[in-house]
């Protein structure tokens, strides 16, 4: 299971609900967040720990509502929210281990996290992706910047998109180098078909297996 980011209730939709419920009740009143010049409405950053596997402590700030009524309103919302997602898979009578993915920051109250990786090291090596892309889809690929740019439209949609990246990617630069160095002997393209032949550097090698090249 891969969760794609998380439910996150705009700040004046949960003070709303918070209005609607205790708005009435006696006691402490409830505590909303101010607006800014501009209207708009900041949650302070809360540190939150996760629930490690082996026992580590990791921990992150994130938004929550300072008041603690509509903070179990937010935390029902989001956090809770994503758990009963992952719950789904029934792990608890699972006949075999499963794999979930939470790309987000937020820790999730009762699933215990293995790894905490970045978001690059997550999606991976946007030049790796473009070049898998233009092979799977039967193109001859040429390595330099608009050839990229034209195997893999979709992940680059043009050669500025591509130079910007590898302007922000000196790794990424480093590694089309690597394969326009291998591809040499086919004349600077390559087929998919190509692949089994080359023998590349040691520090890139290629495979067709996983798209990693």
């Amino acid at each position: 299971m891969i969760v794609l980011g998380r439910q996150e209730l705009p700040v004046s939709t949960l003070e709303d609900q918070g209005r609607a419920l205790w708005g009435d009740t006696h006691g402490e009143p409830l505590n909303f967040v101010a607006p800014d010049m501009r209207g708009g409405q900041w949650l302070p950053l809360v540190e939150l720990p996760y629930e490690m596997a082996d026992g580590s402590g990791m921990a992150v700030k994130v938004p929550c509502h300072p008041d603690p009524m509509i903070r179990r309103l937010q935390l029902q919302s989001r956090e809770l929210a994503t758990r009963q997602l992952v719950e789904r898979l029934r792990l608890a009578h699972a006949p075999c281990r499963k794999r979930v993915i939470l790309v987000c920051n937020i820790p999730i109250p009762g699933l215990p996290v293995n790894e905490i990786i970045s978001w690059n090291a997550l999606q991976g090596d946007r030049i790796e992706a473009a070049i898998a892309l233009a092979l799977i889809e039967g193109k001859r690929i040429k390595f330099d910047y608009k050839g990229i740019a034209e195997g893999a439209p979709s992940v680059f949609k043009d050669v500025n998109a591509l130079k910007g990246y590898l302007n922000r990617n000196k790794a990424s630069q480093r590694l089309l180098n690597r394969f326009k160095e291998a591809a040499k002997t086919l004349g600077g393209s390559l087929r998919l078909e190509d692949c089994a032949a080359i023998t590349a550097p040691v520090e890139a090698p290629w495979s067709v297996e996983g798209l990693t090249f």
